[in-house]
């Protein structure tokens, strides 16, 4: 008799049917995946598959286990953790694999974008040595050659000034930035397969567009595979072609995402679904009512700021980074800075 977690897991009778989602050979399959540290078990008896060139996303709340499975997959587990079940990646098992004889896949073709940026790249280094590092997997032996592909990848995600991020070091660029710098490392050798842990967490919603509309590009393009880790479910609904939800290392619901945000079936699917202000606007109406929040006539302001400037100097060029900006915070008020990468905000 099959685990409960497989019934759950069971694809709907139209996603079975689906040409788009059907392979003979699916790119990645997952079997059976259970992860566990010591005595505590993370992820319970997880399976999907993985079509070339299709997208598939895995939803839920922290510590559902979604980062788990991108680093089981990649053979990253921290130390401690032991994975059992089967991942096919092009019909090699990679559980089986030795690391040597699994190094080569890692990088050239299993790309990742991790999720914290701050921690991904070495901060002693200047961006444009460890890029050069991922330009070694490319089949170019001219290093001038290497460095221009780089540079076409970096303009390719939004890095409008890729020479001048190349020689920078990781302190000297901001998250988003950062971020766009990840994601062009791993797109480089063109990968068959990308995972990425919430690859736009840290970026604003018009360089989020251009990543997200990159990485579909280079799905048609180059028939790339796309796992995606990631708790925006206006994301996942929008971008992915299947979705596995999960909770507590466990398969709440699998399945083509059109499906499962029409007629949600399990409780936590519809729970996710409800609490996403993209996908149902009216729920959060009345809280922005003018009125939700009333202050007394004549509160004074408890935070006021007036025609401050600031700037930076920059390669021996003054940057101005904020230019007479004011604004006053009432009491019992919210005030929000809204702007793009580089805006000044955090200034």
């Amino acid at each position: 008799m099959a685990s409960p977690n497989r019934l759950i897991a069971t694809p709907r009778r139209d996603d079975i049917e689906a040409p788009s989602l059907r392979a003979a050979t699916p790119l990645l399959r997952v079997d059976a995946l259970s992860v566990s540290y010591g005595r505590h078990q993370v992820v319970s008896d997880v399976s999907f598959a993985l079509s070339r060139g299709q997208s598939l996303a895995l939803i839920g709340e922290s510590g559902s286990g979604k980062s788990t499975i991108a680093r089981a997959v990649l053979r990253l587990l921290p130390n401690g953790g032991h994975a059992t079940g089967r991942i096919t990646f092009d019909g090699q098992d990679v559980l089986e694999l030795s690391e040597r004889r699994f190094r080569p896949l890692r990088g050239r073709a299993i790309g990742f974008v991790p999720q914290d940026p701050g921690n991904a790249l070495n901060p002693v280094r200047s961006i444009g040595a460890q890029a050069m590092e991922a330009a070694a997997l490319l089949d170019e032996p001219d290093d001038r050659v290497r460095k221009q592909r780089i540079l076409e990848t970096f303009a390719q995600v939004g890095l409008d000034h890729p020479q001048r991020v190349c020689d920078s070091y990781p302190h000297q660029l901001s998250g988003g930035m950062l971020q766009r710098v990840l994601i062009g490392l791993a797109v480089l050798p063109r990968p068959a397969l990308l995972v990425a842990d919430e690859p736009t967490s840290a970026l604003d919603v018009t360089i989020q567009k251009r990543i997200l509309d990159l990485l579909t590009r280079l799905q048609s393009e180059l028939d790339i595979s796309l796992l995606l880790i990631t708790h925006d479910l206006a994301i996942a609904a929008e971008r992915a072609d299947a979705l596995v939800v999960l909770k507590d290392g466990v398969i709440q619901e699998a399945g083509r995402t059109a499906a499962i945000f029409a007629s949600p079936r399990s409780a936590y699917a519809r729970e996710l679904q409800a609490d996403v202000p993209a996908l149902n606007p009216d729920r959060y109406r009345a809280l922005r009512d003018p009125g939700f929040r009333r202050r007394e006539a004549g509160a004074t302001a408890k935070i006021e700021v007036r025609a401050v400037t600031k700037t930076f100097t920059v390669d021996g060029r003054t940057l101005t980074a904020v230019d007479n900006v004011s604004f006053a915070v009432p009491a019992g008020t919210t005030h929000a800075l809204v702007g793009e990468s580089g805006s000044g905000k955090t200034t």
